[in-house]
């Protein structure tokens, strides 16, 4: 997904080809995310120069299988993913020098792993073409979700058996207190 920056006129360039799905389940499984494609990712993404920033507002959507966070059982997750984001030309020392924690060199940060607002949504490129897979790879990443559930009332899988609470019941002591607190029981309050 290579655009020339030259193919972007004064109107802009729009573009909508899909992913396929087995490139983006590779790039799931490379990742470890734990997440399946059932879907190729449609893609409609407009570019818009202005001055030598180029604006790239996009929307992505496909669907993913999921596990649940407490049965693990298998969820289809709709993902529809809209966003904006500036490319700024990358030349000998535009680029902000950076250490070796990430932190640009010179920049006043309160916390680590801080960053400014202006710089949240700016990537840089290099050369007269845009590679567009790192940058549509980055925002499905982004849209992930992160607890999915089956369902809000989902029990889970038994801490002892590790049968599924929602088809099934188990015999099992479910309250039973963990042993590395068993000392906690022994405390005589006043």
């Amino acid at each position: 997904m290579n655009i020339r920056i030259d193919d972007i006129t004064s109107e802009g360039l729009c573009f909508d080809t899909p992913v396929q799905q087995s490139r983006l389940d590779a790039t799931l499984t490379d990742a470890n995310t734990g997440c399946r494609a059932l879907a190729s990712v449609g893609v409609d993404v407009r570019l818009t120069k202005a001055g030598e920033r180029i604006i790239v507002e996009g929307d992505l959507r496909t669907s993913l299988e999921v596990a649940c966070r407490r049965c693990l059982g298998p969820i289809e997750v709709g993902l529809p993913v809209s966003f904006r984001m500036d490319l700024v030309p990358m030349r000998a020392g535009s680029r902000p020098e950076q250490d070796s924690s990430g932190q640009e060199i010179g920049e006043e940060v309160d916390s680590e792993g801080s960053f400014t607002l202006d710089s949240a949504d700016r990537e840089y490129y290099d050369g007269d073409t845009i590679d567009m897979w790192p940058i549509l790879r980055e925002q499905l990443f982004l849209a992930l979700p992160d607890y999915p559930l089956c369902d809000q009332e989902c029990k889970g899988l038994c801490q002892s058996c590790g049968i599924d609470l929602n088809s099934n019941e188990c015999e099992c002591d479910r309250f039973s207190v963990d042993p590395r607190w068993d000392a906690l029981t022994k405390i005589k309050l006043p």
